[in-house]
């Protein structure tokens, strides 16, 4: 399945070979990585990638990776995604990654609101969570812009380069969001 969808300023579409250098400037670079996971080499990024162009189903165990494309600069910016979390209780994991260049420009909540609404209409997920690492601060507040809430601490719950990270477990339930068409 192809997922295309858009919003005022940005078209997302499924991943394909044409994105690899979009997927090595990102996993590659340890400013984008550092709250996420640990950075890749180009030799891993290049031997993860073919991994991320597999067709996504609802009980993939891998993300559904969607280039991000700005329509006013015409460029791709980053990387979005979604992974289903408990398929019987249809909630998903949400993940959204920029080049260094878009970030703090406001791009990041029209990219989770957008995310958010494709995942409830279009995929049929009842619950979403993002679980940033607490010293994420600028995707927490992009999460508390989108409505999802914190629900849960979870102590020690990521590991980055050897250390652990306390996970803040934000959610939001397809009845509580109040920006679906």
């Amino acid at each position: 399945m192809k997922h295309t969808f858009s919003s005022d300023n940005l078209l997302f579409y499924s991943l394909n070979q044409s994105h690899l250098e979009l997927y090595k400037s990102i996993y590659t670079d340890s400013n984008i990585m550092k709250y996420i996971a640990p950075t890749l080499s180009v030799a891993q990024a290049e031997k993860s990638f073919p991994l991320q162009l597999k067709e996504w189903q609802l009980n993939s165990s891998n993300y559904c990776l969607l280039v991000v494309h700005h329509k006013i600069y015409d460029k791709d910016i980053g990387l979005c995604g979604f992974k289903t979390f408990d398929k019987a209780t249809m909630q998903a994991n949400m993940g959204v990654m920029l080049l260094e260049e878009y970030q703090s420009l406001g791009l990041g909540t029209e990219i989770l609101k957008s995310m958010t609404k494709y995942c409830f209409n279009e995929i049929g997920f009842n619950k979403l969570n993002g679980p940033p690492i607490i010293d994420n601060k600028s995707c927490i507040k992009i999460l508390e812009k989108s409505e999802y809430q914190q629900e849960a601490l979870l102590r020690a719950n990521w590991k980055i380069n050897e250390v652990y990270y306390d996970t803040p477990l934000y959610t939001l339930l397809k009845e509580e969001c109040s920006y679906l068409d």
